[in-house]
């Protein structure tokens, strides 16, 4: 949440009047987002540094959502792209982008889905891209996760059919 479409979610929903949990990896963006969205609209904002691609950063904030009452609204955000062919690009950055895309997603919904079955409501938004409709060349990883958030998202939505919780992809545009 500390840039981009994250922190125009922080802020639009502070606004409204939601208390956060807000994550990223660099701790000052945050606590800075933090103290002005307590400032400005009296938000009750809590602050968790994550690097959602390292395990153990992610296990700790699996366990604060999967520790806390329900959620109202989760909103799987975390992304970023690394360009280029395969062949040629960092294995272990595709790897993290893999981690951050997917294995986030799925881990930080596995945790909070059940509170919000049990509380009878909630909603997921899974943050995915235009470019999950399309293969990209030099993109083709960052597609591929894009098009699975798509699908999980559907399908999830469906499964939780009755249960009061909605899930839904969002698909913006190159930002």
């Amino acid at each position: 949440a500390s840039s981009g479409i994250g922190e125009v979610f922080a802020r639009r929903l502070a606004a409204q009047g939601y208390g956060l949990l807000l994550t990223a990896r660099r701790t000052e963006r945050l606590e800075t987002l933090g103290r002005e969205l307590e400032q400005q609209h009296g938000a009750a904002v809590e602050i968790f540094p994550a690097d959602l691609a390292d395990p153990q950063s992610r296990l700790r904030l699996e366990q604060r959502v999967s520790g806390g009452p329900a959620l109202a609204l989760l909103v799987n955000n975390a992304g970023f792209g690394v360009p280029g062919p395969v062949a040629e690009v960092d294995p272990n950055r595709l790897q993290a982008m893999i981690q951050v895309h997917l294995g986030a997603t799925v881990r930080l919904c596995r945790a909070a889905l059940p509170e919000m079955i049990r509380a009878g409501g909630g909603a997921v938004i899974n943050v995915s891209s235009v470019a999950a409709f399309l293969p990209t060349p030099r993109g083709a990883v960052y597609s591929a996760t894009k098009s699975f958030l798509n699908l999980f998202s559907e399908a999830l939505d469906a499964e939780l059919s009755g249960s009061g919780v909605q899930v839904q992809a969002l698909c913006p545009g190159f930002t």
